[in-house]
């Protein structure tokens, strides 16, 4: 790592308007002045870029593009250019050839913000839902950096047991949404599975709102996994159709089967359907052993119930034809994932950064050396804005 404000600091570029073609496409340029004299934009009063004040506005000529550059900061300069696709990957070029490394914007050191503060915002752009990115908009999180500054004071002293103790409690609140704050940019993963033929993609459909899965009235025609985004209560989820478990010799399903395990094992809730109008089977109530804390769907209840089935407590009654049943069993998915909701005064993780940071304040929060609490703590917070990846 190097600072921005030394001799050496990394020369370092990235589009930061949205992707895409459009008017005009602003770049975001860091390094020093010695850095900035190479690049091949001339003004129309022919000063030199890398003397302009701070906060001025320069029109010129990038090699012969119109352009326009403004000076953001002692090592920051933005260039705006036009939009174009051709445009901007001749920008691109030629930076790369000045010796310039690209990122990705949000890789660029936050302005004037911490990067706790920066992980914040850039989480929220990746948001797709209403709910979850008012979630993070009001997050508190200057309260959290003022709370986490005071624990850093804390343990640059000698703290107490009690004091290590209170500290090793508000880690462990802090942890105890790490996944509600994670799933507020990633999908909560639900898989349905069953028997083939049980209705696994009908419900996938009509769970989607449309037609995402072939479905047809012969088992094993699910051979491959098809997954679809939807939102229910305003929460993102990514449902997954999977290949019929069952014994099999067929090459191709038994690959979709194959899948399927691997998919099951990341899930975070099953889905484990029956067909209310057959039989239970020995391979159901395999499933039902390997899967005790699946949510239970007893689905095509349009149809009549199988006189073997005699009780179909705990579980969903659904029709994927008729609509049955799917508030119930939408509102049973969040309730499982999402048990509670936080106020606006809660403080929780949203990045694997910040979780993995608190692990270990949590986990050493209680015996390990002052110093290197502080130093953890420090890390999470990152308040100097002004560090910038070095130059490979």
């Amino acid at each position: 790592m190097r600072s921005a404000s030394a001799d050496t600091a990394a020369f370092v570029a990235a589009l930061i308007s949205p992707q895409g073609r459009g008017a005009v496409a602003t770049w975001r340029i860091l390094g020093t002045p010695a850095d900035i004299s190479r690049l091949p934009f001339a003004t129309v009063r022919h000063i030199r870029i890398q003397e302009q004040p701070v906060g001025r506005l320069w029109f010129g000529y990038w090699n012969e593009e119109e352009a326009v550059i403004t000076r953001a900061g002692t090592h920051e300069w933005e260039l705006s250019i036009h939009g174009g696709h051709a445009a901007g990957q001749r920008v691109r070029a030629q930076l790369v050839h000045l010796g310039c490394t690209i990122l990705e914007w949000e890789k660029l050191p936050p302005r004037g913000k911490s990067t706790l503060e920066a992980e914040f915002d850039i989480a929220a752009t990746k948001s797709v839902t209403w709910t979850t990115t008012a979630h993070l908009l009001r997050h508190p999180t200057h309260e959290w950096i003022a709370e986490l500054q005071q624990w850093r004071l804390v343990f640059v002293g000698q703290p107490s047991a009690t004091q290590r103790e209170q500290f090793v409690s508000r880690c462990s609140e802090w942890l105890s949404w790490s996944q509600f704050g994670r799933h507020l940019t990633l999908p909560y993963t639900v898989a349905l599975v069953g028997e083939p033929n049980v209705g696994k993609s009908s419900l996938l459909n009509r769970l989607a709102g449309f037609e995402r899965a072939i479905v047809q009235d012969r088992p094993g025609t699910t051979r491959d996994l098809v997954a679809v985004d939807a939102s229910f209560c305003g929460y993102p989820f990514s449902l997954t159709d999977t290949a019929g478990l069952r014994a099999t010799t067929d090459r191709l399903e038994s690959e979709g089967i194959s899948r399927t395990q691997r998919v099951l094992k990341d899930s975070d809730l099953i889905l484990h359907l029956a067909d209310i109008s057959t039989p239970p089977s020995e391979e159901e109530q395999k499933l039902s052993e390997r899967f005790p804390h699946a949510l239970r769907v007893a689905h095509k209840c349009d149809r009549l119930i199988h006189p073997q089935r005699h009780f179909l407590e705990n579980t969903l009654q659904v029709s994927s034809l008729t609509g049955e049943g799917l508030d119930n069993l939408t509102a049973a998915i969040v309730a499982q994932l999402i048990p509670r909701i936080p106020d606006r005064h809660t403080i929780f993780p949203v990045t694997d950064r910040q979780i993995d940071l608190l692990q270990f304040l949590h986990a050493n929060g209680g015996t390990a050396d002052p110093e290197k609490l502080t130093e953890a703590i420090s890390e999470l917070l990152l308040q100097d804005h002004e560090q910038l990846p070095a130059n490979s």
